[in-house]
């Protein structure tokens, strides 16, 4: 079956351009978010800290690390960095569970 130009046109238009030169689509800022909300919890229940003494430590209200625990805060760089001090951690246990090519891209693993 031979397909028109335009339908040819119509696929290679709707796909990412990354997909387009060869490589795989970077990840998204929802499934960074989701990684640091699962970390977030995680490392909040270890520390057996509730909602209210991680936010009096950030500065924050207990609702913002609540919308931020359920993923539907969006995390900034300037987060992150509060994050890793309040919890005592370092940025690449706050994004553990990121696929190794997305924690490559930001350093990890290349002998820091």
């Amino acid at each position: 079956m031979v397909r028109s130009n335009s339908v040819l046109h119509a696929c290679y238009h709707d796909m990412p351009k990354a997909a387009i030169a060869g490589r795989m689509p970077a990840v998204s800022p929802e499934e960074i978010d989701a990684a640091i909300a699962a970390n977030v919890r995680a490392l909040r229940a270890r520390r057996r800290e509730r909602q209210e003494d991680l936010a009096t430590d950030l500065g924050w209200v207990r609702q913002s690390v609540s919308a931020l625990e359920a993923g539907t805060r969006r995390v900034t760089v300037a987060d992150a960095v509060a994050l890793c001090k309040a919890l005592e951690v370092d940025l690449h246990e706050l994004l553990h569970g990121l696929d190794a090519d997305d924690l490559r891209a930001l350093g990890f693993g290349r002998g820091m």
